[in-house]
């Protein structure tokens, strides 16, 4: 199996340059001669056709501190000169008050009043590595007992709802599969959420079959939404002030913002309380959220820092994340493992209820 990764290059602007020692060599024959450093650390950033592309997440990732050492020959035009690039999701820049898809053509970026740089997307074929287990240790097809079942084989396992009054948020077993639905919100947000309490395991691997009904219309909509599908929560540190549902979070959502709907990947602190939701990590994909026709999710999630956060689309990857997957410099156990979440804000929940997802075929594998 092989997936399509976007990768990000610099493209040096060729003219004359400032004689300041740090600027690369290639492309820019005007430029004074390179420190041997610099250019033996450019080649091994922008390797040849025959590099280990196992190496080349990290290298996207450590974008950043390239352009910080790295400033092209001349500033880009001025027409260009308020492109930002986001650089959690390569695919995406932002620009005019929106997000816009980056389509392939070289576009202009200015970082700072000194760092102008020019980037151009590659597609590059990159063996899937993701670990393939034959067969699933436990099966959930949601059948009669099917609650018990999770209890005797994980542990604890409950529902909960953002509203008491259960005809507004609840969920059933129709035809052997676990249907989850919103017909009102409480306070701020409508929720139904299926909760695994588990916190020996240092992997969690799961696969699960979702239909969402054709009445979830983020595309009519033209607020802001966000939609909790899937997420994982450290205990709470009890000498912490902040959240005190856990100390960190690990969520995937379906969002929308500015017109543009996405899906998006996450480690937030929640606690203490002065770094309560600051980001640790997070990543955006613009792959399209199907509507109304099943499709298979698969997560595979290394505990450590750092860890990996594998998340995969029916069988392509949407995200995989080689960061830190507990707190940082505190780990604790895993408390809440919600792989039944149907979680949003109450603006889209006026909007679009009844709200409705479908869920089949839950498959944990022991890895």
């Amino acid at each position: 199996m092989k997936h399509l990764l976007i990768i990000l290059s610099i493209v040096l602007l060729a003219a004359s340059c400032p004689d300041n020692g740090t600027t690369p060599c290639p492309d820019c024959p005007d430029c004074p001669e390179c420190p041997e450093p610099i250019e033996q650390e450019y080649n091994e950033l922008y390797p040849c056709e025959d590099c280990d592309y196992s190496l080349l997440q990290e290298q996207i990732d450590s974008l950043q501190e390239i352009i910080d050492n790295y400033v092209p020959c001349e500033p880009c035009p001025e027409d260009t000169n308020n492109y930002i690039l986001a650089f959690n999701a390569p695919n995406l820049y932002y620009y005019d008050d929106a997000w816009k898809l980056f389509d392939g053509d070289s576009v202009c970026i200015k970082l700072n009043d000194s760092a102008y740089f020019c980037i151009s997307k590659e597609v590059i074929e990159i063996p899937d590595t993701i670990p393939q287990p034959n067969e699933p240790d436990f099966v959930c097809d949601f059948t009669q007992g099917w609650e018990n079942d999770l209890r005797q084989y994980f542990g604890t396992f409950s529902f909960q709802y953002s509203c008491e009054d259960l005809t507004k948020n609840y969920y059933e077993t129709i035809n052997e599969k676990l249907h989850l639905v919103i017909n009102e919100g409480c306070d701020y947000s409508g929720r139904v959420q299926g909760t695994l309490v588990m916190s020996e395991r240092e992997v969690y691997h799961f696969k699960q079959d979702y239909f969402i009904d054709d009445g979830f219309d983020l595309e009519g909509y033209s607020g802001y939404a966000w939609i909790l599908l899937f997420e994982f929560w450290e205990q709470h540190n009890d000498i912490w002030d902040g959240n005190s549902a856990g100390q960190i979070h690990f969520p995937l959502y379906i969002q929308k913002s500015n017109g543009l709907i996405y899906w998006h990947l996450m480690a937030q602190k929640m606690q203490p309380a002065d770094q309560e939701f600051s980001n640790v990590w997070d990543r955006i994909s613009t792959k399209e959220v199907p509507i109304g026709e099943w499709f298979t999710m698969e997560f595979y999630i290394e505990r450590g820092n750092p860890g990996r956060y594998l998340v995969k689309l029916n069988d392509e990857v949407l995200f995989d994340v080689k960061d830190a997957t507990v707190y940082p410099d505190h780990k604790m156990p895993v408390s809440w493992f919600q792989p039944w979440k149907w979680y949003m804000n109450i603006e889209f929940v006026n909007y679009s209820a009844p709200l409705e997802i479908w869920c089949d075929n839950f498959k944990w594998y022991e890895d």
